[in-house]
């Protein structure tokens, strides 16, 4: 279905500001006359379907009893001759692809290519390095689409429906996050939830365990942490509060990688709201002896690998938080 709607445009625009390059400067295309080209409900898109010469991507909408989430799978393809594709990855998807997916429902080109014919569409970058773009729909048939392989003005990509021979012109970020979705797509948060919400962290490691409660959250010049009973600020715990929750999930790791001897080496409990969520940080060895460090948490739904001087660093202060004003 293919219409010029104004509201369409503003939707599009407002899904796009929180995607990883935005049209912020002077001389931004115009979206008022934005044109879609697939009608579709974010709740009735199933799948995102992206495949080029380079990769093949899949970010599948879930619900399980935490909520509903997006689940991609990205597959690297080898494009030297010879040489050994890397390995997929499977990930829970974060805050760029949750807004890449509102910004398919619907579809939006900013406009419609006019006088296209198949003697140009080799110039515009169609052909054998072009990709596909599948959107499939509870219900109906999936809607593929030919995406060219080249940049056009720096902001654009030309999008092509195979079945009306319509070429689209589409913002490149839209493509551009498909193509790099490995590494700007999945979630790198182990709870989800930001600073602010948070009400109390419960630190637990071997028999000792400590109980803190955020105090006046909202307000980053006096906000603090007091272990739990006492009303007194705790800088120990505060520093080792900041350098956890910022912890980085490095990678996901599939369940025939889980690595043996996994050992618990502590957890912590963060509330927000109705919301609670256990992380289990682990500590394992490599074959040649160095550490890796690992975690399991609801939010990212399978085990996960850590930067492995971080997980070092935080573990050898964990005491600081346990002990801290106790």
């Amino acid at each position: 279905m293919k219409k010029t709607v104004v509201g369409y445009a503003v939707a599009l625009s407002l899904a796009l500001l929180g995607a990883y390059q935005t049209w912020t400067h002077e001389g931004d295309p115009d979206l008022s006359g934005a044109t879609v080209i697939l009608d579709v409900d974010r709740d009735a898109l199933a799948s995102v379907n992206f495949d080029s010469p380079s990769l093949s991507l899949t970010l599948e909408p879930r619900e399980d009893e935490r909520g509903a989430y997006v689940w991609g799978v990205a597959s690297p393809k080898a494009t030297d001759e010879g040489a050994s594709a890397k390995p997929s990855q499977a990930f829970k998807v974060g805050p760029a692809g949750e807004t890449l997916m509102d910004a398919m429902a619907p579809f939006v080109a900013k406009r419609v290519l006019e006088g296209v014919d198949a003697s140009k569409l080799e110039e515009l970058g169609f052909g054998e390095d072009q990709a596909t773009l599948t959107l499939s729909r509870e219900g109906k048939e999936p809607q593929a689409y030919e995406v060219a392989a080249r940049v056009y003005g720096g902001r654009n990509r030309y999008v092509r429906d195979p079945e009306s021979g319509t070429v689209y012109v589409v913002a490149t970020n839209v493509i551009q996050q498909l193509e790099t979705a490995a590494t700007t797509l999945p979630d790198r948060s182990l709870v989800g939830v930001d600073t602010t919400d948070i009400e109390t962290i419960t630190v637990r490691g071997g028999e000792a365990e400590a109980t803190y409660l955020q105090n006046n959250p909202d307000d980053r010049a006096a906000r603090f942490w007091a272990r739990q009973g006492s009303t007194e600020p705790n800088a120990a715990a505060a520093g080792w509060f900041d350098k956890v929750l910022n912890l980085r999930v490095a990678r996901y790791v599939d369940e025939a990688d889980r690595p043996q001897g996994l050992q618990e080496m502590y957890a912590f409990v963060v509330t927000a709201g109705r919301t609670s969520t256990e992380v289990v940080v682990y500590r394992a060895y490599d074959d040649e002896g160095q550490e890796a460090w690992y975690a399991s948490s609801p939010h990212n739904r399978v085990l996960v690998e850590l930067n492995a001087s971080k997980g070092t660093e935080i573990y050898a202060d964990l005491a600081s938080v346990l002990d801290g004003g106790a």
